[in-house]
Order: C-alpha cells, then structure tokens, then sequence
C-alpha cells in the first residue's frame, strides 16, 4: 500500500514548494501572529490530548526528551515538565520559537527535521506529532530521529490519518473535494504507510485511538466507536509509540 496520497490536482501549489518556500510561508504565519499578538493554534486538542496519553503512560521510561517540529506552542511541555522530563524544542520557523519563548518555553533549537544539530544517541524519547506530513523528505526525518534517539529510545509519533472518519462523512453529503487533503500537508498517512515509513529502525509498542470529540447526532456515536476500538483505523490520526532498533 502507498505510504501517502496526493491530491489529485498535480498542479496543486503545496505539492511544489521547495523546503525554502515552506521556511518563508512559516515564518510568515509566525511573524504575523508576533505583530497581531493573536494565538496560533499550531496543533488541536485531540492531538494534545494523546500526546499526553502516550508520554504519560506508565510503561514509558525515559528522561530526556526533542519535540520535532514543536511549533509556536507546545501545550504538553509543562505537562512533561510536571513529570520531571527535560524538554528541548526543535523548528525551523525562528519566528514560531519565538512566539514559543512568549509563552515561557525557552528551550527552543532553530533546525531542520531532515538535519537535527544533536549528537548520535542524544536523547532518551523523541515527539513527532503531526509534522512528517509538512516536511518534504519526511524519510529523512525520521532517518534522523533514529540517529539522535539512543537505543531503546522511544518515538511519540502522530500524523494525520488520511482515512479518517471525517473524510467519509464528507464523501456522504456529497462534498466534492472530500479527498483533498488538510491545507498545509504535502501528504497524509495510512496505517501500512506508517509503517513502512519507520521500517526495520523501529519497532511499533503501542497504538493509540485519536477521536474528534465531534457532538451531535452522527458524530457522537462515530467517536465513540473510535475511542472504543471499533472504528480506530478512522481516527482523526495515526498515533502510535515507537521503539528504536540498535543499528
């Protein structure tokens, strides 16, 4: 099965910026958000909601953590911090850092996924959450995250799950673009992509069901058949935790 899928419009901007046009396009949502001073919201609270889950699941042991791809805000950092873990954050928008910094969140690194300035084995547990999907070489990245992980090392990983519960809703009320995908991702995941994507350097230790906290007459009971099993493969994205193979 294909690790990811594209819009069908080949002509798609998002599809073709290098990573230098992505860089200037973050940089300038960050830079408006710093003058405005309004909030950017660089993540939601189903996804935060299972980052918590998973960091803070007691069959986890580690101490040193890299969020790749933190963004401006990363709403579980105190929450890690409360536990005794220490947190760097790493992104290639310096103006996202710095609204990160507004926040109180110091321990930012300017870098690149796909090139992390860290040693070899640097880090007891590394957050991956809903960032592959924005990067490009996203084999790349996750070749780095191995590479500073010690091993044994654990990933906390989450990306958009492009059969989500959402898109076939969607596709019922006869929504013509219910197969594009989310603006900003150059691509979105299934399971097997997943999968195939960490390859023989990981090995998978958990799954977690990511709902969309959605209300009302549909979408109550299609949560609920997500956050119990039944329907998990439609999450609203992948989530799962990782362990890293020695080399």
């Amino acid at each position: 099965m294909k690790s990811f899928f594209f819009r069908s419009d080949a002509d798609e901007p998002d599809l073709n910026r290098t990573p230098g046009q992505w860089r200037v396009f973050y940089e300038g949502q960050g830079r408006e958000a710093l003058a405005s001073g309004r909030e950017l919201e660089c993540t939601t609270e189903p996804i935060i909601d299972v980052v918590r889950r998973m960091t803070s699941d007691p069959r986890w042991f580690y101490e040193s953590v890299l969020d790749v791809g933190c963004g401006a805000i990363a709403p579980y950092v105190a929450h890690l911090e409360s536990l005794g873990k220490c947190v760097v954050g790493i992104d290639f928008a310096y103006h996202f850092l710095a609204l990160a910094r507004q926040k109180g969140q110091s321990r930012g690194v300017q870098g690149d996924a796909t090139a992390l300035p860290f040693p070899d084995a640097s880090f007891d547990a590394i957050i991956c959450s809903e960032t592959l999907e924005h990067i490009p070489d996203d084999r790349g990245a996750v070749a780095e995250i191995h590479r500073v992980l010690r091993p044994g090392g654990l990933l906390f990983l989450t990306v958009p799950n492009y059969w989500h519960a959402m898109r076939f809703v969607a596709g019922f009320w006869g929504n013509p673009h219910w197969l594009d995908l989310q603006e900003g991702h150059i691509r979105e995941y299934n399971r097997a992509g997943v999968d195939s994507l960490l390859g023989d350097d990981f090995k998978v230790l958990a799954r977690y069901r990511v709902p969309f906290l959605w209300r009302g007459v549909l979408g109550g009971p299609i949560d609920a058949l997500i956050r119990r099993g039944v329907l998990s493969r439609f999450s609203v994205s992948i989530a799962l935790v990782a362990e890293r193979i020695p080399a």
